[in-house]
């Protein structure tokens, strides 16, 4: 009975008790995640563009990969963002989330290191148990880098060349945007 003070206690508790055991099943949940993590047996919750998740393991879902490869090739041959990211949407190939493609979504392909067949683990993590949010892990917690987690699409060579030809073309595009006094 709600309408009487005992009532409302009593349900008050009960609320109490069940907050306090769904935030321990989710910290027993992130520390197996952490667990699965250092020893290299966590893959992925959610496959990036360009595999399938099959049970724990990432698969190459190849008419994306082949997207994957162009887009890698493209820019090592010296097309711009801005112009791969054209020739993407002229062509209507069809992007991660299915609308248009963007810069965004090209800096996060050119800067992923699962496309090399290797895993950054916790990039991002949870602010809380309760609200889901999450945020960029900037040295809250551990992160775990695992070699040959998966098939790659891009040769880890490949991988590293892009890399270095967009640090370089980024600290260029600086120099250039610089004003002198």
């Amino acid at each position: 009975d709600t309408a009487d003070i005992a009532g409302e206690l009593l349900i008050s508790v009960f609320g109490s008790l069940a907050q306090e055991e769904s935030t321990s099943i989710g910290g027993n949940m992130r520390k197996s995640y952490e667990y699965r993590m250092k020893s290299g047996k966590f893959n992925t919750c959610c496959a990036p563009y360009g595999y399938r998740l099959s049970g724990t393991t990432l698969e190459i879902h190849e008419s994306e990969a082949a997207v994957i490869r162009w887009i890698f090739e493209s820019f090592l041959n010296g097309k711009g963002r801005y112009q791969i990211v054209s020739e993407l949407n002229e062509k209507r190939v069809p992007s991660p989330n299915d609308s248009t493609w963007q810069m965004g979504t090209l800096y996060y392909i050119l800067d992923n290191e699962r496309y090399c067949g290797d895993a950054l683990l916790q990039k991002t993590i949870a602010l809380d148990g309760l609200s889901h949010k999450r945020q960029r892990n900037k040295g809250q917690s551990e992160q775990y880098y695992v070699e040959s987690s998966h098939p790659a699409i891009v040769p880890p060579e490949i991988f590293l060349k892009v890399k270095e030809l967009r640090r370089n073309r980024d600290i260029k595009k600086r120099i250039i945007t610089r004003k002198v006094p």
